[in-house]
């Protein structure tokens, strides 16, 4: 079945001067809408919408778990034309019908407060529940995190070396950084000329930033404000370049990618600069013998005179269950040519392509008969007005503070000579996590798994 992408987020009629931070995106059947609850403390709620489906106590259940009052419930989407539209449930059951195709975003909201909220575009954002942005932030507070993201020689030496050999497109000109932690990226973009710069960051961290601003004489060119980029408000109208550093494991972890896309569509002048200015994502398949071997054909053996194999089937489920983020991949453990499996632009991708991806691969010429799983890192590239820059996770570089991240299968798999297969990456219900289907044909058998990222 073809899929569509729904957004929901609801609208209590006490509070018409807020809307609840959550919206949600899953790929699913045509024929099904899922409408999640708003309260990210709440119980899920799953409501099917099908060919016989009484959409009166659908929408009266709806209204009860959402507490709208009123008879009815009403819906707001962007159409083709970019406007916005309101529509009842049974509109939107013709949509996905009729249109099995597009891409619809739906914003859920009580038809008596229409006129109460401010339908536009900048209001159809990208905002996480509360409580998992103070998590997020939380722990981006935390020196910890920082000092392992200085301490990569790699990531911070790419940037540096894209900022200050690209000095034509910072020289005067007045800069974005969209998390800027500890300010590192900021200092850069000063050191390369620049007129203004504008830190940005929600964490407590932004607070030592200023003081490491004001410590290494910069404080009188950079400003940190400190705040969710969908609330802030910068002092200037348009910036020149936006620098960011939002890269996740498995390129697009923890959905930084959708603020920094915010800012670009908010602020960024139609001929600034993005750096970095292009990503993509590569894949390959993998032999973890040594890794599957202590873990799961350890139960095999007898341990200290005990047979202890009963465990290995829990075992396979546990150690496979999710993908291992942040893990080494070797050069020896790759049994194919890496495939890149995704690429974009900065400066026109956009947030839908990131929420919802799938493509194919194809693998051949394996250096092993034993697959174990597939493993995927990422690059980067500063494409400046003066110099290029690539940083790369791959395994042949050594390794960054992302690593590499590897999605392990239930069993191992002899394969012959070729690979040939679908991955689908979709955001969970947690909007800052993936849940990743991997569905393939090696060796005459046909195989599927799913991981949470």
């Amino acid at each position: 079945a073809k899929s569509v992408v729904l957004r929901l987020v609801g609208v209590m009629a006490e509070e018409t001067d807020w809307i609840t931070e959550d919206s949600v995106n899953c790929e699913i059947d045509v024929k099904t809408i899922l409408v999640y609850p708003v309260d990210g403390d709440a119980p899920v709620n799953i409501y099917l919408i099908k060919a016989d489906t009484d959409l009166n106590e659908t929408e009266k259940s709806i209204r009860e778990n959402y507490d709208i009052p009123g008879d009815s419930v009403y819906f707001r989407y962007f159409n083709d034309n970019n406007d916005i539209e309101i529509v009842n449930i049974q509109q939107v059951k013709e949509l996905v019908y009729g249109i099995p195709e597009m891409e619809i975003a739906l914003r859920l909201t009580d038809y008596s407060l229409e006129s109460d909220i401010n339908l536009t575009k900048d209001d159809n954002d990208i905002l996480h529940p509360k409580w998992e942005n103070d998590k997020y932030f939380g722990e981006y507070s935390r020196v910890y995190i920082h000092w392992e993201m200085l301490r990569d020689k790699r990531r911070c030496n790419a940037y540096r070396d894209a900022i200050l050999g690209n000095v034509d497109d910072f020289k005067d000109k007045v800069v974005l950084d969209i998390g800027c932690g500890t300010g590192i990226l900021s200092i850069f973009a000063a050191q390369a000329g620049a007129k203004k710069v504008y830190s940005i960051d929600a964490s407590d961290m932004a607070d030592n930033a200023k003081v490491i601003i004001e410590q290494n004489g910069y404080s009188d060119k950079i400003e940190v404000i400190k705040g969710i980029v969908e609330h802030i408000t910068l002092p200037v109208d348009q910036v020149d370049v936006i620098v960011s550093e939002w890269m996740g494991i498995f390129l697009l972890f923890e959905s930084m990618l959708e603020s920094v896309l915010f800012a670009r569509d908010k602020w960024l002048k139609d001929d600034g600069k993005m750096y970095p200015s292009h990503a993509k994502l590569l894949m390959a398949p993998l032999n973890m013998e040594e890794y599957y071997s202590e873990r799961v054909n350890f139960w095999d053996n007898k341990q200290y005179g005990i047979d202890f194999s009963h465990l290995q089937s829990f075992a396979k489920e546990e150690f496979t269950e999710f993908a291992l983020k942040a893990s080494e991949i070797k050069v020896e453990n790759i049994l194919a040519e890496p495939q890149q499996v995704i690429e974009f632009n900065l400066k026109d991708v956009n947030v839908e392509f990131t929420r919802s991806l799938s493509f194919d691969f194809f693998f051949n010429n394996l250096k092993y008969n034993t697959l174990h799983g597939f493993g995927t890192w990422f690059e980067t590239l500063f494409e400046g007005s003066n110099n290029e820059v690539i940083l790369s996770t791959s395994p042949e570089f050594g390794l960054t503070h992302w690593k590499q991240d590897i999605f392990l299968l239930g069993e191992a798999i002899e394969v012959s000579d070729e690979i040939t297969g679908t991955m689908v990456a979709c955001q969970s219900e947690w909007k800052r996590h993936y849940e990743v289907t991997l569905t393939f044909k090696a060796s005459d058998g046909t195989y599927e798994k799913k991981w949470v990222l």
